[in-house]
């Protein structure tokens, strides 16, 4: 096409200007969807960071919900974005925390080998049944490779069938976090707010059946609210 538009001017470019002016233009259109997608990437990280960024406010409430046990928990002073965080669900599918966006998740990185790990996860089973209606969820992720079976028969042994399997075999996640200074061991426990920013971790056990737990967590459901 472009062809015929430079032959209707009566032939005035040679064949190897007319290959120099094609050159030109595809360089210019190129060089304009560059620009585009880096300014689009720009504008996404911008908007994370945006909404990333708690506030005095909030973690001012954070701490002061923050009561015996849980006054070890870390409440981030820059929120870590973990909407992206790609683990998958029993039947091998992608999943990612923004599929749960909206709500307030505890996140909780476990092995069926870790003692400390199983010591916990009724009690997480328990919050979830306890939150499921106030738009909080516990998103229990298995990183080791135990077969599902295993993983599935453990959950109903210890009571906590309620939480679903989730797998990160690669164990991509825990790295990481542990990039971002956040996981240490397992089990690592993230408080991930409503837009998929960790607004809280900790690492190692907890007693999540405690009034001061249910009091941080009700904490952590109102805030953006």
């Amino acid at each position: 096409m472009l062809t015929r538009i430079f032959a209707a001017g009566g032939n005035q470019f040679s064949h190897r200007q007319l290959d120099l002016r094609i050159r030109l233009i595809l360089l210019m259109i190129t060089l304009f969807a560059v620009y585009a997608i880096i300014d689009t990437i720009s504008t996404a990280k911008e908007q994370g960071i945006a909404q990333c960024n708690i506030g005095p406010v909030q973690r001012e409430t954070l701490h002061r919900a923050a009561k015996g046990f849980f006054t070890a928990l870390r409440i981030v002073d820059k929120s870590y974005y973990a909407g992206d965080l790609i683990f998958h669900d029993s039947e091998g599918r992608d999943v990612k925390l923004t599929d749960f966006k909206g709500k307030t998740l505890l996140v909780n990185l476990w092995a069926i080998w870790c003692i400390p790990c199983q010591d916990e996860m009724s009690a997480l089973a328990g919050l979830k049944r306890k939150w499921k209606a106030s738009g909080f969820d516990v998103i229990a992720i298995n990183v080791d490779r135990s077969p599902d079976k295993q993983i599935k028969n453990f959950l109903k042994e210890v009571d906590a069938a309620d939480l679903a399997v989730y797998r990160d075999k690669s164990m991509k996640i825990f790295q990481a976090l542990k990039r971002e200074k956040l996981g240490f061991g397992l089990p690592v426990t993230m408080v991930v707010d409503r837009q998929g920013c960790v607004i809280a971790a900790f690492n190692g056990s907890a007693p999540w059946e405690d009034q001061t737990a249910v009091a941080f967590i009700e904490a952590a459901i109102n805030i953006g609210r």
